[in-house]
């Protein structure tokens, strides 16, 4: 049975001869479904529609409940696959746009027999409602005489369905609206030209005399534009060319023009388009280009990547395009979920990449795409040569780079998950590139969309950083070699600022070069600079609470300065991270013997006092913690003594034969001393403890407020680990206040950020969970 809706005059919608009965939520959804028919919607832009004050997981819900509802009304009028859903139907909106479409005035009016869903007051409708007025009014106007109705479209239809791009298409919709001029910019494959042709074809309607598209990706610099232009009009010109007569046809046109890839022809497009601008007046253009055209007045709208969602369901598309009927496993799903990340969600990569699940299973096209890529993913040979491939679309934009731009692009690719100004200056820079260029040519770059900025730091797309990567301008040692010294440098003075009361910028700065300081440690170094960003690297990891990772890169420093007694201590710890005393023991051992100030020698000390405490040998922990406190008190470092008051009240906790109100008193005063010198790890170490004397003798309140500040001191620091450490710790004070679904929700939380991490502390709070019931 065929669907028949109305939307003019009021709601209606039958089922054969049969009305739909349905409630107001499931009303509103056929009525956007039906709006968008026979194209295919996406479940994320129906939430964000119909429920956009809900937050995401909330607004999915509610379109999961409600559509539940309208697939057992409608049966096989409605098609769902995955995140979309398509409607077949016919309603008199359709008939309405047609009658438009054809200059049909009388039967326009007709079948706008009243306003829009009359009655509803959603923000999409009255949209809508105002879109159909106006087109109905301009429709009317055109019968005089001295008006054009001639329609020029002339948009190319598109071989798939747009995927994802639901708020783009929304948003720079919007921005047609205000602006005569939109530019779209991005990357190469991104899907600039792609969004293009769908906002021509949504927005054609709006235009009197419709929407022409302008291709200018076969022209080379110097060409004549005009003459183009004349030609997607369907104009004729002689030798004097086509733009003067593409000017006077266009005087009194309601035109919407597309002109697709002008980046290779920047400064003639952008003459071109500030002519049309000032010559005409009901000439509308969408412009799409690496760089902006940067003329008074243009919006720019920076095509993003796909989401990772809109980027799976891309590929799951296009695979089952090459295999018909192809049903990826669940170890599948996980593997294209990484190509998607691996491919930054950069369309045509993806629709490459997915092609070639006709040769290769996705685990294993994961896998291989971990390597060198860019050869690996495929051709079209139905595309424009620049589209082919994705190699083709970046080197067509390096292509039209200066020599000292290539020159950078390529140096950039010796960082690896962003970088900084200061930086790109610092290790870009030498005498084939000053420094002082490497700031403006930069911007360029930014412009050609070959390097992307946010939040004042720079970083490349993954396939354009595996394209600069593969220039010979890449491979230098010395460019290595300085990438290495600053990020050596960088290190070096963070670590400076932990345990003060900058320690929280200082980490977020380590987070930021985390990717750097990796790379930069898998490369050939000196043995003094491994050494220093093996350092680096492991004590951020382990002050983050991220043990495992930390073990590779402080291997690596020890085995290039196997003497060095500061990672001999951060070897100690790590293994007391780990639960291994009896390592913990010989490294500590090892930098006991080679300290030579007491400072050193204390913090041997210190080391060995906590593997003694890890075996049990609570008399033996607290010799080695009172001679570590006699030391540092010796030459006059407060925040160490305090560290030192801190582990002897944890170990008071331990020991039922320490007096544990003296323990307490010694924490209170350890923290008022950290306080002032600013170690927000160790003061929440210290209110940990304070919580746990608290726990002993039973004082539930006391406990809690120690154990909830210290949460909130390692989530301002960002070190899950301690988080987990204090929710599973506030898991306990639930549990013995008889709250037992607070218990379990903090101990489910507490193990899961555990298991994350690896620690062996996920099993212990799992047994306390179970515990429960």
């Amino acid at each position: 049975m065929a669907l028949q809706l109305k939307f003019f005059g009021g709601w209606e919608a039958r089922l054969g001869e049969t009305p739909v009965v349905c409630g107001r939520l499931a009303s509103r959804l056929l009525a956007l479904l039906a709006l968008r028919a026979p194209r295919e919607v996406e479940r994320a832009w129906l939430a964000e529609t119909l429920w956009p004050d809900a937050e995401e997981s909330r607004g999915r819900f509610y379109l999961r409940r409600t559509l539940l509802e309208l697939r057992e009304t409608l049966g096989e009028c409605l098609t769902v696959e995955g995140s979309r859903l398509r409607l077949s139907c016919h309603s008199d909106l359709q008939d309405f746009e047609a009658a438009l479409r054809r200059q049909d005035t009388r039967a326009a009016s007709a079948l706008h027999s009243g306003p829009f869903l009359a009655g509803w007051s959603d923000e999409w409708v009255l949209t809508e409602r105002t879109r159909s007025e106006q087109a109905l009014q301009a429709a009317l106007e055109t019968r005089t005489p001295t008006l054009d109705l001639e329609r020029h479209d002339s948009l190319p239809l598109p071989l798939t369905p747009l995927r994802g791009r639901e708020d783009d298409l929304k948003r720079v919709l919007a921005l047609l609206h205000q602006s005569r001029l939109v530019t779209l910019t991005g990357a190469g494959g991104v899907g600039k030209t792609r969004l293009a042709q769908e906002l021509g074809l949504e927005s054609a309607n709006h235009f009197r005399n419709g929407a022409v598209f302008v291709d200018l990706s076969a022209l080379q610099p110097g060409a004549r534009l005009g003459d183009t232009l004349a030609q997607a009009l369907g104009l004729r010109f002689g030798a004097s060319g086509g733009q003067e007569v593409a000017l006077h046809w266009l005087q009194h046109k309601n035109l919407l023009l597309v002109i697709d890839n002008c980046e290779q022809v920047l400064s003639e497009a952008a003459l071109l388009v500030r002519t049309l601008l000032t010559q005409t007046r009901e000439v509308r253009l969408l412009v799409t280009s690496r760089e902006p055209l940067c003329i008074p007045g243009e919006a720019l709208w920076r095509v993003p990547s796909l989401t990772l969602d809109a980027a799976e369901a891309l590929f799951l598309e296009r695979a089952r395009d090459a295999v018909p009927g192809w049903q990826p496993t669940e170890s599948e799903h996980a593997a294209i979920a990484a190509i998607c990340r691996r491919l930054d969600g950069i369309p045509l990569a993806i629709e490459l990449a997915a092609t070639q699940i006709a040769a290769l299973p996705a685990i294993e096209l994961a896998q291989r795409l971990e390597g060198s890529f860019l050869s690996l993913l495929g051709e079209d040979l139905s595309a424009p040569p620049r589209h082919r491939t994705l190699e083709a679309a970046i080197q067509w934009g390096v292509e039209l780079l200066t020599d000292s731009e290539r020159l950078l692009f390529a140096r950039l690719a010796v960082f690896s998950g962003g970088w900084s100004l200061a930086a790109a200056e610092a290790v870009c820079g030498d005498s084939a590139l000053e420094e002082k260029q490497v700031a403006p040519l930069m911007a360029r770059l930014v412009g050609r969309s070959l390097v992307g900025f946010s939040e004042g730091r720079y970083r490349f797309l993954e396939p354009l950083r595996a394209f600069a990567s593969a220039l010979a301008e890449a491979t230098d040692p010395l460019l290595e070699a300085r990438h290495a010294a600053f990020f050596c440098a960088l290190a070096r003075a963070q670590l400076k600022a932990l345990r003060t009361h900058g320690e929280g910028v200082a980490l977020e700065a380590l987070a930021l070069e985390q990717a750097n300081l990796e790379v930069a440690l898998a490369r050939p170094l000196s043995p003094e600079v491994t050494a220093c960003l093996g350092l680096g690297l492991g004590r951020y990891l382990r002050r983050r609470g991220y043990a495992t990772a930390a073990v590779a890169p402080l291997e690596q420093a020890l085995t290039c300065a196997p003497g060095n007694l500061e990672l001999l201590c951060e070897q100690a710890g790590l293994s007391l991270d780990l639960a291994k005393p009896e390592q913990a023991r010989f490294y500590a051992q090892k930098a006991l013997s080679q300290a030579t100030h007491p400072s050193a020698e204390a913090e041997a000390l210190n080391l060995l006092g906590q593997a003694a405490e890890q075996e049990k040998d609570f008399a033996l922990a607290r010799r080695h913690f009172e001679r570590a406190r006699a030391l540092y008190t010796a030459v006059g470092e407060r925040a160490a003594t305090a560290r030192m008051q801190n582990n002897l009240g944890y170990l008071a906790f331990l020991d039922p034969t320490q007096d544990r109100v003296a323990a307490e008193e010694a924490l209170r005063e350890a923290i008022a001393t950290l306080q002032e010198t600013g170690d927000q790890h160790a003061i929440s170490s210290a209110l940990n403890n304070l919580g746990n004397l608290a726990f002993l003798r039973e004082d539930w309140r006391a406990a809690q407020a120690a154990y909830s500040q210290s949460q909130e001191l390692e989530e301002a620091l960002g070190n899950p680990l301690g988080v987990a450490r204090a929710l599973s710790n506030l898991g306990e004070v639930a549990q013995q206040q008889s709250d037992t679904e607070r218990a379990r929700t903090l101990y489910s939380e507490a193990e899961r950020r555990f298991r994350e991490l690896g620690s062996p502390l996920a099993d212990y709070t799992a047994q306390l969970r179970e515990q429960l019931g």
